[in-house]
């Protein structure tokens, strides 16, 4: 494998390979990069001009994961326009709202609205924003690669085996289990995270119709659209070292392809990717937050909880308060609450009306301004919207 490391920010690193002793006889052998002969990620982007697949990994959190991301779509675009763009963000049950999208037929709440992204994928939006604007603005095809998470929760809970048969249908066209080197992968991860339901089979089961079901997603497309390109954007895990979608892309269909990694962390791995990126870290300015747990039924938007310091219980919000307005904003879905505050910072203030229905009287509605605050749950993995509870 042909590594070139791109160099956007370096850190030096005092061991790259590993701890060695004083008494080791052998040399570690270091990695030595010439700074004066390091490229700039536009030489990169030159140099993946020419493959059909380039799958572009990311921390889904890193907003410099995804500067760099943005920067590889507009070099490849303004190469040759013809490139669609394939995420892991938006599941396969979706699509036709995403084309209507960057068809502007739809507006940029509607979508994530109809496809209930901010309880499928939950990661802040702000993030992909930039990517999907310039993908509607060229109108450049995204994707949905990634399987409906019912099915991935039913395969995690119970395996492959006991799967009902109304979620078979969803199924990847075929599975790859030979690879050793990825299983062990998987379960160190499994191992780091012992509150999972469910044995270490089903989560493999489970991560492999995750890579299966994209890699099918993505050859169908170039299969139909034989003159396109395409542009992949997922989590590392599923990319490096190609072990996740290109290696099984590679069965389905024939393209050249190339894939990028955005450094993290202080393990250095020089066969992590065809394109190793050093990016300085950029993050988002932080939201501001109501501090509620919310839930989502057919009385509206319902507070069910709060998290610690809640600016929204202090400024007398309690449980079971249902939410109809934020700022003269109509809210009756959980993504009208997400998208009235989006893009509001921490201290801004908002004028939150709620509805309370007292114990002998009729429900009665009140409004209250208060400051945003900082409080905030990790999106570790997305839940239903319809069934659990969601920080906002």
């Amino acid at each position: 494998m042909r590594i070139l490391i791109s160099i956007l920010y370096l850190t030096i690193y005092s061991s790259l390979l590993g701890t060695a002793f004083a008494d080791d006889a052998d040399s570690i052998n270091p990695v030595v990069i010439e700074l004066e002969s390091a490229q700039r990620l536009s030489v990169t982007g030159e140099a993946l001009a020419g493959k059909r697949v380039v799958y572009v990994g990311e921390t889904h959190n890193a907003y410099q994961d995804h500067l760099v991301q943005l920067d590889l779509l507009r070099q490849l675009h303004q190469t040759n326009p013809d490139l669609a763009i394939g995420v892991e963000w938006f599941q396969t049950p979706y699509q036709n709202y995403l084309d209507d999208y960057i068809a502007a037929r739809i507006s940029e709440k509607e979508m994530l609205e109809q496809t209930e992204y901010f309880s499928r994928w939950r990661f802040d939006y702000r993030l992909y924003r930039p990517i999907m604007n310039y993908a509607r603005k060229h109108a450049i095809p995204v994707i949905a690669l990634n399987a409906p998470v019912e099915l991935i929760r039913a395969i995690s809970s119970k395996g492959l085996d006991n799967l009902p048969e109304e979620l078979k249908a969803q199924l990847p066209s075929a599975y790859d289990f030979s690879n050793k080197a990825y299983e062990e992968v998987l379960e160190l991860v499994y191992k780091m995270h012992p509150e999972r339901d469910g044995e270490f089979q089903w989560f493999y089961e489970s991560q492999l119709t995750w890579d299966e079901t994209m890699a099918d997603n993505v050859a169908d497309y170039l299969k139909e659209n034989p003159q396109k390109r395409m542009i992949v954007f997922a989590g590392r895990g599923h990319i490096s070292h190609g072990y996740g979608i290109p290696s099984r892309v590679s069965r389905r269909i024939q393209a050249e392809d190339a894939t990028v990694i955005t450094h993290s962390g202080d393990v250095f791995d020089l066969n992590i990717a065809d394109f190793l990126v050093f990016a300085k870290e950029v993050k988002l300015l932080a939201q501001g937050k109501l501090g509620a747990l919310i839930g989502v039924d057919m009385k509206g938007v319902k507070i069910t909880g709060f998290t610690s310091n809640s600016a929204a219980q202090k400024a007398g919000l309690k449980k079971d308060d249902v939410i109809t307005s934020v700022d003269g904003q109509d809210i009756s879905s959980y993504t009208d609450l997400k998208y009235s505050i989006m893009d509001k910072k921490i201290g801004d203030r908002v004028e939150v009306t709620y509805q309370r229905k007292p114990l002998f009287f009729n429900v009665r509605e009140k409004t209250v301004a208060f400051d945003l605050g900082s409080a905030q749950i990790s999106p570790h993995y997305p839940v239903d919207r319809r069934h659990g509870n969601s920080e906002k």
